[in-house]
């Protein structure tokens, strides 16, 4: 071995033994200890925050490297709850504790972590104040005027709520609140700038600034103020227009109020300049901005000076003065057109005032002579005033004569003349006469409508009719004169014979002789009243019942029932039908009588009911309800119109189709559609956004009329009728229709009139209300309109009293108390 070797273990073994004393060294180290720490107490506690902290007072022999506090609603919190990180090492340090809850108790730790863990100190609680209203101050008022100020305020505090809205309330009276005037300037704390409009001049103004959170609504002081003083409003006349003899038209503009309400403005007007309002003037309302008025009643020719005028409570301004003269007027412009309808005695003259002059045309007309340029001093034909085109009837002239004509209008200036025209008369005739129409045909009476078409250029001195129950009768015959003249007239005939042929003429009689119009030629009837409906017997019990002409005639009740009624009828030839319904305590049953004899058409315990009926070519129809549904029956079999709700109203056969008027509902739905069927096929008259019933129907010709009711919620029904599917209001309160009738191109309709709760008659021609003879508690069921006579026949009911009433042509016919009456016939 060499001396090097030696060397290197030599040095080998140092190193060893130097490495096992350290190694000795680091083994006797102690480990690391849990830091130490205390709690330190809390303080500037508000609703949702505080001030914490503690003192780190040991690292427990390593590097404490993070300190702080946690809390919690829990008593023991920890880092796993809210919790602060303030720093690392030893010592003292404060915390913040935020996001806290008003009203609630929290439990704080102080705490420190080194390698060994995390350390608390002591526990303490604490709890957070009530939210409370926000704290603020009002701001003085500053650049005060008559209308406006700027004011303002400070939220110092927010009362640990968020502020949600803030600005001014102020009023005249002392304490504003937010109930008075207010401004809106955002939300949350600190200062804000208010503007204050539309104030009054010369008023004091009590100001507190306001600031809203969920508490409640905080104040700030009050402070007042007082607006400077009204002055003059700034007013200006702009311009005359539309200038005439007796007006003109004046603009005009407020522009300011001067602070104060402008409560009256207009113009003032005077033959002098610098008109006051202690003069003529207008009033045109108040407030400011532009207004145009009229000054009236001014005299032609005459220069006028206007100003505007506005009053506040400063006083009165003017605007400048203008000034204008009203116009000159002129005689008025007028044309004779031309001569017309010519004949041997008469003329019709068409003139035209094109222009009153700027003067009231007081008289028009036109002045004639047999000689040219007539004037108003020769004979003149007044026809009104003022402008526009004029027909002036030129009667009771000679025929085969020449006339000159002029137009003439007059005005405050003077007269002015048309140019002239003539014309010669036709040579007399005899007149020309036509007969219209016998109406009103009755047992001993009619009436003839006639018309003298033409006078044949001499006056007609007598017209009227004449008749015979021969051919071709003369004034030789019976005849009745009806004054004298052309144009249409109506004669009566009266004793006549029923059921008798009479021949009339129309004849009209000149200085030429009598003339005659075409024959015309009618039977008298003779005519018999029917009513259905009811009557209380002896027992007081609703008996079925008919009259004919005011008889009575008693119906039979079927086995089971207790009590009935009719309710519609029909006379074919010499049988007397009537349809209604029986009462079997638990039920009501459809039945029709024929010549007296009951006939049910329902046996079940369903409610059932038949409405109305008719016959045609020896076949009855009867329709009504059976069991809720729409039917009716032909000879006693029924047909089911709807398989839902549903009813059926009235009947009509015309040219073999059968119409019935109704209602129905859909599945599903609440409101009812009016509606009718033609041969079993519905048409649906309404949309079913309202609940509608059609309660009536009748066919003439290619026409369908069809009467009803339209009904809505929380307010009163109205009445309607329908031509063709077209409908039609009818003027009443709150009606009920039951019946329709057709005359000519005339819709009757009957029915009852809730008006103010009281039930009246309702009887409507084409829409509008005709009025009945004693119509209250009256209800209109059934209507005819019969040789031009409208017969209406109903029931009055007001308490316990009820009576059956035919009306015909508005007077009452008849009444029968303990009764009622529901169908009419006549035959």
């Amino acid at each position: 071995m060499t001396e090097r070797d030696l060397f290197n273990y030599a040095l080998l073994a140092v190193l060893i033994f130097m490495g096992a004393i350290i190694q000795s060294c680091k083994d006797d180290d102690p480990a690391p200890a849990l830091p130490a720490v205390e709690t330190h107490e809390i303080s500037s506690i508000t609703q949702t925050s505080a001030t914490g902290g503690g003192t780190v007072l040991s690292d427990g022999g390593a590097k404490v490297t993070a300190y702080g506090i946690c809390w919690s609603t829990d008593q023991e919190p920890t880092l796993d709850d809210n919790f602060s990180t303030d720093g690392s090492g030893t010592g003292e340090f404060t915390s913040s504790l935020i996001n806290l809850t008003s009203q609630t108790t929290y439990f704080v730790r102080a705490y420190a972590t080194n390698k060994a863990g995390t350390a608390y100190g002591d526990k303490i609680s604490f709890t957070t104040p009530a939210r409370t209203l926000p704290e603020l101050s009002t701001t003085e008022a500053t650049n005060i005027t008559r209308s406006s100020a700027v004011t303002g305020g400070n939220i110092t505090s927010d009362g640990g709520a968020e502020v949600l809205a803030r600005g001014i309330c102020w009023s005249k009276n002392p304490n504003p609140t937010i109930e008075d005037n207010t401004t809106s300037d955002g939300s949350g704390m600190g200062i804000f700038v208010s503007s204050l409009t539309d104030l009054g001049a010369d008023s004091t103004y009590y100001i507190r600034a306001y600031a809203i959170n969920s508490v409640g609504t905080g104040y700030g002081q009050e402070i007042s103020f007082t607006t400077s003083g009204a002055e003059l409003a700034d007013v200006e006349t702009i311009e005359v227009m539309n200038i005439t003899m007796y007006s003109a038209t004046v603009s005009a503009n407020i522009a300011t109020d001067g602070g104060a309400d402008v409560t009256e403005r207009g113009i003032t007007i005077s033959n002098d300049p610098n008109p006051v309002v202690e003069d003529q003037s207008t009033s045109n309302g108040s407030g400011t901005g532009s207004f145009t008025t009229e000054a009236l009643n001014l005299e032609p020719a005459t220069k006028y000076y206007v100003r505007a005028y506005a009053k506040n409570s400063a006083g009165t301004s003017y605007g400048e003065e203008l000034s204008f003269t009203t116009l000159a007027p002129t005689i008025p412009e007028i044309e004779t057109v031309e001569v017309t309808d010519i004949t041997s005695n008469s003329a019709n003259i068409l003139s035209n005032v094109l222009n009153d002059g700027g003067a009231e045309v007081t008289a028009r007309g036109i002045t004639w002579g047999y000689n040219p340029n007539p004037t108003i001093e020769d004979a003149s034909i007044s026809s009104g005033s003022g402008l526009g085109f004029y027909t002036t009837p030129f009667n009771d002239i000679e025929p085969s004569n020449t006339y000159y004509v002029r137009a003439y209008a007059t005005n405050s200036v003077g007269t002015a003349y048309g140019n002239e025209l003539s014309f010669t008369t036709l040579p007399a005739e005899l007149p020309e006469v036509s007969i219209a129409d016998a109406k009103n045909i009755g047992k001993s009476s009619a009436q003839i409508d006639a018309s003298v078409d033409n006078s044949g250029g001499a006056s007609v001195t007598s017209r009227g009719i004449c008749w015979s129950t021969s051919p071709m009768p003369t004034i030789a015959d019976n005849f009745t004169t009806t004054g004298a003249g052309v144009g249409a007239f109506e004669s009566s005939m009266d004793g006549l014979s029923g059921e008798t042929t009479y021949y009339v003429r129309a004849f009209a009689t000149n200085g030429q002789g009598t003339a005659y119009s075409q024959e015309l030629s009618f039977t008298t009837t003779a005519l018999d009243l029917y009513t259905a409906g009811y009557v209380m017997d002896e027992n007081d019990k609703q008996m079925p019942a008919y009259w004919k002409n005011n008889m009575l005639v008693t119906l039979p009740l079927p086995s089971g029932a207790v009590w009935g009624q009719g309710n519609s009828i029909y006379v074919d030839g010499t049988d007397i039908y009537v349809a209604g319904y029986v009462n079997k305590t638990t039920h009501e049953s459809a039945v029709y009588w024929k010549n007296g004899i009951a006939i049910p058409l329902t046996t079940h315990t369903d409610y059932a009911n038949a409405r109305a009926i008719a016959v045609s070519n020896g076949d009855v129809y009867i329709t009504g309800h059976d069991n809720y549904r729409a039917v009716y029956w032909k000879n006693e079999v029924k047909t089911t119109l709807h398989d839902l709700t549903s009813g059926a109203t009235d009947i009509t056969i015309t040219n073999g189709d059968v119409y019935i008027s109704g209602y129905l509902y859909k599945n599903g739905e609440t409101k009812s559609y009016a509606c009718y069927w033609k041969n079993d096929v519905v048409t649906e008259l309404t949309d079913g956004s309202l609940s509608t019933v059609a309660t009536a129907i009748q066919v003439v010709g290619a026409n369908i009329y069809i009467a009803g009711d339209e009904f809505h919620t929380g307010a009163p029904a109205e009445g309607k009728y329908w031509v063709n599917g077209s409908i039609n209001s009818i003027t009443a309160t709150n009606p009920r229709t039951y019946s329709i009738s057709i005359s000519g191109s005339d819709v009757h309709v009957s029915g009852v009139d809730y008006n103010g709760g009281l039930p009246q008659a309702g009887y409507w021609l084409n829409g509008t209300s005709v009025s009945l003879q004693s119509p209250d508690y009256f209800t209109a069921l059934d209507l005819i309109i019969y040789d031009g006579s409208i017969y209406i026949a109903g029931t009055r009911t007001n308490g316990a009293i009820r009576s059956s009433v035919i009306y015909k042509d508005g007077t009452i016919l008849s009444e029968t108390f303990d009764s009622g009456a529901r169908g009419l016939y006549l035959d």
